[in-house]
């Protein structure tokens, strides 16, 4: 058996605490109606959700093994077919099932985060750097070509090349095997990029305020209240997960650099990248200047009207 070395005993330590004031919060956060019965079936992108559901897990939310989307059109059919309970993908991806796809069974439930975009690699159609990945059309495609076109010229804009290279895991890959000359990315892979040498710019500024990752489910799902109760407790957990991280900076970058098999000065760099204007939601509760945001780049992108009023936004647990 390999020993382990005093600081690597230290790190561990310190990222069991942290899921322990995950699993205190949870305990003391608002019960809900009965306890879930079933575990849930959750289909998400591998970027840090993936850390948030971890977490949530780990503080004893029952969910089967969770499903990696290779790109939206996949977390769109899950969404779409009930065939996973909870999906999380970009409220631009909301906009397109619902105003693009005219599916109106769909109900974002909670904020996740804000993107925490960077346009990672280089865009430079003089250099023939001109190839670019985007999951599919939806989603943050839409917030790349919004900032590329106004950032080129028109002619510098037609020469580019874009390729539907999938989920962020997945472009970010391509992007460290040349495949790809730019993309857009966001924790951990936007920093773990810069930890390779390429070059990441943040998009807060670019975008303004904007609304990324958000909980989905179908409202014939909230018709059960047994469902509700389940959803609830993944709220509540994931909400701690949040806020467990921060409360403790020093556990959370041991927990990080452990979750990521990173260094402590890259877990940093995550850790930092997550608290930005566009980072992680602070509650439950969503910002509705960021659901116009990312609402305004949709209606330029697809010549939509997203309506005043939006029936798919349920703050039930706000």
């Amino acid at each position: 058996m390999p020993s382990i070395t005093p600081v690597a005993a230290v790190r561990a330590f310190r990222a069991l605490l942290l899921l322990a004031a995950v699993a205190a919060a949870v305990a003391a956060a608002p019960a809900p109606a009965a306890a879930c019965a079933r575990p849930l079936k959750i289909a998400a992108f591998k970027e840090f959700t993936a850390f948030v559901l971890d977490g949530a897990q780990a503080a004893g939310v029952p969910m089967e093994e969770v499903t990696w989307v290779k790109n939206a059109d996949e977390a769109h059919q899950y969404l779409e077919t009930g065939e996973r309970d909870v999906v999380f993908m970009s409220y631009d991806d909301t906009l397109s099932i619902t105003l693009g796809d005219g599916f109106n069974g769909t109900a974002i439930v909670w904020p996740v985060h804000g993107g925490m975009l960077s346009l990672c690699g280089e865009v430079d159609p003089a250099a023939n750097k001109t190839t670019v990945g985007i999951d599919t059309t939806t989603g943050y495609a839409r917030a790349l070509r919004y900032h590329l076109s106004s950032s080129l010229s028109p002619d510098e804009y037609e020469a580019l090349d874009w390729v539907k290279a999938g989920a962020t895991n997945i472009r970010f890959q391509a992007l460290l095997n040349g495949s790809l000359d730019a993309t857009l990315l966001n924790p951990p892979f936007n920093i773990l990029a810069e930890a390779q040498g390429l070059a990441c710019t943040p998009m807060a500024d670019v975008l303004g305020p904007y609304q990324g990752v958000v909980a989905h489910v179908t409202q014939d799902f909230l018709a059960d209240p047994a469902n509700v109760a389940c959803l609830q407790a993944l709220a509540d957990a994931s909400a701690a997960v949040v806020a467990g991280l921060r409360s403790d900076p020093t556990a959370a970058v041991d927990a990080l650099t452990a979750f990521y098999n990173t260094t402590s000065d890259t877990a940093s760099a995550i850790y930092d990248a997550l608290w930005q204007p566009n980072g992680l939601a602070s509650g439950l509760c969503f910002n509705a200047s960021q659901l116009a945001g990312t609402e305004a780049i949709f209606a330029w992108d697809t010549k939509l009207e997203v309506p005043a009023k939006r029936p798919w936004v349920q703050d039930i647990f706000c």
